[in-house]
C-alpha cells in the first residue's frame, strides 16, 4: 500500500469536479483513470485546492499522469501522516497546504529535502526572519543565494553569510546590486562570482574598488567586459593593465 496526498475542493470534490471523495475513511473506488495522487510530487500543479488530504492508495491503474503523480483505483482518506510520505512531497505539502500554521510549516520543512527547504524559506507565508534564515542555511546553493539577494527581512551580515555559501551567480548579483556592502565585502563576493558579474562590478565607478581590485576582477571577466573596461578612460588603470586586458579579451574571444 502506498501513501500520497491530494488537493480537493472543501467538500471533498476533485478539482476538476468529476468525483466527490468520501472523507470519512471509507474506501473510494474511483472510475476512469482513477484518483490522481501525488506520491513524490505534483501538488504544485493544483494551487486552487483548499483541502489537502492524505490517502492510502491501492491498485495503480497505469494511466498517464504528471511527474510525481500515480493514478489509483482505490483510495481512502487517512489522518495526516507526513512521516509516511517522501521528503520531496513533504516540501510540496509545506508550500501548498493552506491549513498549516507557520510553526507546522517550519517543523515539516526541516523534514523535507534541501531544494524544498529553500523554496519554503523563500516564499512560505508567516515565517520569522530567524526561521527563514535557519531553513535557508539548510537549503541548496541556488536558494541560499537567491534568498540572500531577495528576502526582505535579513540583515546585511546575514545576506553576506548566505551569499558566500550560495551559487556564484547570486554572489555576483548581491555584490553588484546592494549599495550597503563595504568595498571589501563587494570585492570578496565578486571575485568568487561568475565572469559576467566580475566584469559588471569592475566597470562600475561607484563600486568603491581600488584600481588593483578592479583589475583583478577584470581579469576574471568575460572578453566583452575586458574590452569595455580596457577602453574605458574613466577607470583608473595603467596602460600596462589595459594592454593585459585587451590581450586577455582577444585570447578569450578566439576560444
Amino acid at each position: 500500500m502506498m501513501v500520497g496526498c491530494k488537493l480537493l475542493q472543501p467538500d471533498g470534490t476533485s478539482l476538476n469536479g468529476e468525483y466527490k471523495y468520501d472523507l470519512s475513511g471509507k474506501w473510494n473506488i474511483v472510475p476512469g483513470n482513477g484518483a490522481y495522487v501525488a506520491v513524490t510530487g505534483g501538488l504544485s500543479g493544483a494551487k486552487a485546492g483548499k483541502l489537502l488530504v492524505y490517502l492510502d492508495c491501492e491498485q495503480p491503474t497505469g494511466a498517464k499522469a504528471p511527474e510525481g503523480v500515480v493514478c489509483f483505483r482505490r483510495v481512502r482518506v487517512i489522518p495526516d501522516c507526513p512521516d509516511r510520505i517522501t521528503p520531496e512531497l513533504r516540501g510540496e505539502v509545506v508550500c501548498y497546504s493552506p491549513k498549516l500554521t507557520p510553526r507546522e510549516r517550519v517543523d515539516l520543512a526541516r523534514q523535507s529535502d534541501p531544494y524544498w527547504r529553500g523554496m519554503i524559506a523563500y516564499q512560505a507565508p508567516g515565517l520569522s526572519a530567524e526561521e527563514r534564515l535557519e531553513l535557508a542555511r539548510q537549503s541548496d546553493p541556488y536558494w541560499m543565494g537567491r534568498i540572500a539577494c531577495q528576502a526582505p527581512d535579513l540583515t546585511l551580515e546575514q545576506r553576506v553569510d548566505l551569499a558566500r555559501q550560495g551559487h556564484p551567480y547570486w554572489r555576483g548579483e548581491l555584490a553588484c546590486n546592494n549599495p550597503e556592502l563595504t568595498p571589501t565585502q563587494r570585492f570578496e563576493l565578486a571575485q568568487n562570482s561568475a565572469p559576467y558579474w566580475c566584469g559588471a562590478i569592475a566597470s562600475d565607478t561607484s563600486s568603491g574598488l581600488t584600481p588593483e581590485q578592479r583589475f583583478t576582477l577584470a581579469l576574471r571577466a568575460t572578453p566583452e567586459w575586458q574590452y569595455q573596461i580596457a577602453l574605458d578612460t574613466t577607470l583608473e588603470l595603467t596602460a600596462e593593465q589595459r594592454e593585459t586586458l585587451l590581450n586577455a579579451a582577444r585570447g578569450g574571444s578566439e576560444q
